[in-house]
């Protein structure tokens, strides 16, 4: 559902920067913005016909407003989104924190100025989920099976059993570690009992629990800390009063008849897009700071190997 959701999202984004690039000039390509779509982030669950359709539905809209188009680029996932972006390959698009992350320290002119709130929040929670009937906290996973699904999972986890005073690696404190391929996947490895827990946002889990009724036996446990959502970046050579024109229409889309199309996506996960400062990453560039000091992100990366993904 998060998937659909910020897919629709994307496209939506997409449209409202066609709508007033009319007589826009960028830095780099005057006359012309490049948005950048995360297929990896963006299009999971959505058949190329309903990617079709909807994009055929927003061309409509734009032309038939301005009679102007844009270019739209594409990334297998957010790192390749990242260096797009970076170079200036793409004008502006969404992006993982971790990636935000990155972008500060390597000093690239990137700049958050939206974010999509679901549920009504900026950001989420990173927790431990496990079923109701056999409810653990992370203190109590040593020698369990846990799953998890992105290295930011592993970062929280990491940290929680450092701020502890436990001095072991996640794969050694766990009796299996697991890579889920989504939010529902963990939920199901707990249905059927593959593992103890999963770790995973809040935001995630509540995408997922409604999508299968067993889901509902599965339970918030424990979080370790707060997540900022995914940030929609624009390079720092993009027009000022463009950008600007893009946010204000961006805050209000949600409600907006021109884009009915995919209003759909704002219901279903009660969400809309809000405007955001920098700082409202810093906390998260802290935590990924240290877990480089620390290794955890080698270590993490070693690991992922050997799921084979």
């Amino acid at each position: 559902m998060r998937n659909r959701i910020l897919w629709g999202l994307s496209l939506l984004a997409l449209s409202a920067s066609m709508l007033y690039a009319s007589g826009a000039v960028c830095a780099k390509n005057p006359g012309q913005y490049k948005f950048i779509v995360n297929y990896g982030m963006s299009f999971g669950g959505e058949s190329a016909s309903k990617v079709e359709a909807l994009l055929n539905s927003l061309s409509g809209v734009i032309n038939k407003k301005t009679g102007i188009k844009i270019s739209m680029l594409s990334a297998r996932d957010s790192e390749e989104a990242y260096e797009k972006l970076k170079s200036g390959e793409a004008d502006f698009g969404i992006i993982r924190p971790m990636q935000y992350a990155r972008a500060v320290e390597e000093k690239a002119p990137l700049t958050p100025l939206m974010n999509l709130a679901i549920n009504k929040k900026q950001e989420t929670e990173i927790c431990v989920y496990a079923n109701k009937k056999t409810p653990v906290k992370m203190e109590g996973l040593r020698g369990k099976n846990v799953m998890l699904l992105e290295d930011k999972e592993w970062i929280y986890a990491q940290q929680y059993l450092a701020d502890k005073g436990i001095d072991e690696k996640l794969p050694d404190y766990f009796s299996k570690t697991l890579l889920g391929d989504n939010p529902q996947s963990a939920l199901y490895t707990l249905v059927f009992k593959k593992a103890d827990a999963a770790i995973m946002t809040e935001m995630a889990y509540i995408m997922a629990v409604n999508t299968d009724k067993r889901f509902n036996d599965i339970s918030k446990m424990e979080c370790m800390g707060k997540y900022p959502v995914d940030p929609l970046v624009f390079r720092n050579d993009f027009d000022k009063q463009d950008s600007e024109k893009i946010v204000k229409m961006l805050v209000t889309a949600h409600k907006d008849p021109d884009f009915k199309d995919v209003h759909i996506y704002f219901v279903s996960g009660q969400a809309f897009f809000t405007k955001v400062k920098p700082d409202l990453y810093k906390d998260f560039r802290d935590r990924v700071a240290k877990a480089k000091k620390n290794g955890w992100l080698k270590d993490f990366e070693k690991w992922r190997k050997t799921q084979g993904k």
